[in-house]
């Protein structure tokens, strides 16, 4: 009895296994083919938006689209694609703190646009297919009677801020510690470009300088070599005509001499 108790136990844990290896399997094969129609359906929204090629279900989705987001609908076909992408390779997408962040990100960033051009008429010009759309519209018309012109500002911005920090999952301490880190990198790489450029600068300059002055000592050279040459001139032509003169003398001797004797 107690042998075949336990037999009955390891067939059951394997027989569990067995399922839950299965059901793994269904669960993935289900992923994936729900993350091809989502790319699928990305790409037809893309087509859709972009061009307005894809048909009468496509005019009608680019309809639907811009009714409910207006120009939030850009993002759409990326969205779906990302979200198709992690369906296939992580077999899942749950709702958690980074998806609502995004979404808390997405949606008030289209309503602080829609309340910045259409502040005066904000649902108004949503029905009309304006703006963000009717999710715009509709945020943007609670908040400006709610908190007026400005304070809808305040709020959207820290409802910005907070799906930022959900999104990306950090702390605004650590963010703002990465900013200043950040800039403090920024203005070195800044402050030594400017080093550079200015040693750049010095160096042309001096290089400019240097070929001044080469010019400058060539030219003085080329002053003082033509009195020099002149000079030689001057000499050589008073050698000739001291040359000259002395040929001359000892002519005018020999015919002296040449004289004197035919009178003796």
């Amino acid at each position: 009895m107690p042998k075949l108790f336990k037999k009955d136990k390891k067939t059951k844990k394997r027989k569990f296994h067995q399922s839950n290896i299965d059901e793994n399997l269904i669960e993935k094969r289900k992923n994936e083919i729900i993350g091809i129609l989502i790319i699928a359906f990305a790409a037809l929204s893309a087509i859709s938006i972009f061009t307005n090629t894809a048909g009468f279900i496509g005019r009608k989705m680019a309809e639907i689209y811009f009714f409910l987001i207006g120009y939030g609908s850009y993002v759409i076909p990326l969205i779906l694609l990302v979200w198709g992408i992690t369906l296939i390779r992580l077999k899942g997408l749950r709702i958690n703190s980074r998806v609502i962040g995004f979404m808390f990100f997405y949606i008030s960033t289209i309503t602080l646009m829609h309340t910045y051009q259409y502040f005066k008429f904000p649902l108004e010009s949503a029905l009309i297919g304006q703006g963000g759309g009717i999710v715009a519209g509709s945020l943007s018309w609670v908040c400006t009677k709610l908190f007026g012109y400005i304070g809808s500002y305040i709020v959207l911005a820290a409802v910005i801020l907070i799906g930022l920090l959900l999104w990306f999952d950090v702390f605004l301490i650590s963010l703002i510690q990465y900013l200043k880190t950040s800039m403090k990198s920024i203005g070195k790489w800044f402050s030594s470009l400017l080093l550079k450029m200015k040693r750049k600068k010095h160096i042309d300059n001096i290089k400019k300088e240097t070929e001044l002055n080469h010019s400058l000592i060539e030219d003085d050279n080329n002053l003082f070599d033509i009195p020099e040459k002149e000079n030689d001139n001057r000499e050589i032509v008073e050698i000739d005509s001291f040359d000259n003169s002395l040929s001359k003398m000892d002519l005018d001797n020999n015919n002296y001499k040449k004289k004197n004797e035919k009178k003796k």
